[in-house]
């Protein structure tokens, strides 16, 4: 059974709206992002109120008793009997909380979120607690500039190569990864050679030469770095890229930054899932995918950034986007994308 429960700004219970009251559900989850959910409501149900469905005012999808989206109203299609709601995940009441001239940030991540949360809440309570920050690794020294909540947390948390997921209790969690390896359980899988026992309907994985770089040529300031992946130039041919760090660096920093740039092809599916798959997953966990055609061979876990959920009568349509490489090799790579861009954005 689903239901959605809606609330004022301050999460108190004003309704629950059940499947004769809305028609059309769907939600996304994104990992590092702000997720968002639509559903159409029929305007002769006599929860369909403007008071309920006011602007601003919270929402949360329940799946089976279980929360799976939390959410605020941010639009409204109103038409002669029907009326379609816009939701965006809860976070993105932070992208609408703007900080001082010079919010300071500085010491261990496990800390400075909390400080963060704490000094929006105090203001106006945006309904997000903090949350599990015991796998939050690395710290920040840095100075923003009116920059909104949201921002904030999303780029101190890429810069120290950290995870952030809402939870279902509206807590923020913070970590390395958030999610949970379940692999063992959850497969993905479609085989040409043994389609009857495949749960994947559609794929695509697009593969994109523009993306590999053999070789990059370096600079910062008066220092210069060539790094070449030999393997690669074998497989493709040289293939040269150019890149000038606006940052002074030392030349081991520089050959890390200069190295980060050499890459092969990556890849990053698109899989929509068979309506029997058990959705016993979430955004930010690593999950198993097998893919098997004439052009493609992919066998590994990978980690799901983002889940896509429909509702079609009584089916539930799931699909999910994976992460381009292998969970670890993907981190070890875009730790070092992160720092970067952290230190060439003027904060």
């Amino acid at each position: 059974m689903r239901v959605i429960k809606l609330y004022d700004k301050d999460f108190t219970t004003l309704t629950t709206l059940t499947e004769a009251d809305f028609t059309s559900l769907s939600y996304r989850r994104t990992l590092r992002e702000i997720g968002d959910c639509e559903f159409t409501v029929r305007l002769d149900r006599e929860k369909v109120t403007d008071a309920n469905l006011k602007l601003y005012n919270r929402i949360e999808v329940h799946d089976e008793g279980v929360v799976k989206f939390v959410g605020v109203i941010v639009h409204r299609n109103v038409r002669i009997d029907t009326a379609e709601i816009r939701c965006r995940e809860l976070t993105y009441v932070l992208k609408r909380r703007i900080m001082g001239a010079s919010y300071s940030v500085s010491g261990d991540i496990s800390a400075v979120v909390p400080s963060l949360l704490s000094t929006v809440n105090a203001a106006d309570d945006t309904g997000i607690s903090i949350g599990d920050v015991t796998g939050a690794i690395g710290n920040v020294n840095t100075t923003f500039n009116r920059a909104s909540a949201f921002d904030i947390l999303k780029q101190i948390t890429n810069a120290t190569g950290n995870q952030y997921r809402l939870e279902s209790d509206r807590t923020l969690k913070i970590g390395a990864s958030v999610g949970d390896d379940v692999g063992d359980t959850v497969i993905f899988r479609y085989n040409t050679s043994m389609v009857s026992a495949s749960n994947i309907l559609k794929f695509r994985v697009e593969e994109d030469g523009d993306d590999i770089v053999t070789k990059v040529y370096g600079k910062s300031d008066t220092l210069t770095s060539t790094q070449e992946d030999s393997g690669l130039s074998t497989s493709y041919g040289v293939l040269e890229k150019y890149r000038d760090f606006r940052v002074v660096n030392t030349q081991t920093v520089l050959d890390n930054f200069t190295l980060a740039e050499v890459k092969d092809k990556v890849y990053s599916p698109d899989i929509e899932l068979s309506p029997n798959v058990e959705d016993t997953f979430d955004v930010g966990d690593t999950v198993r995918i097998v893919l098997k055609n004439s052009l493609i061979n992919i066998d590994d876990r990978f980690l799901v950034i983002e889940k896509r959920v429909q509702y079609k009568g009584d089916q539930k349509m799931l699909s999910v986007r994976i992460n381009d490489l292998p969970n670890d090799l993907a981190e070890k790579l875009s730790e070092r994308d992160r720092r970067l861009e952290l230190l060439e954005k003027e904060l």
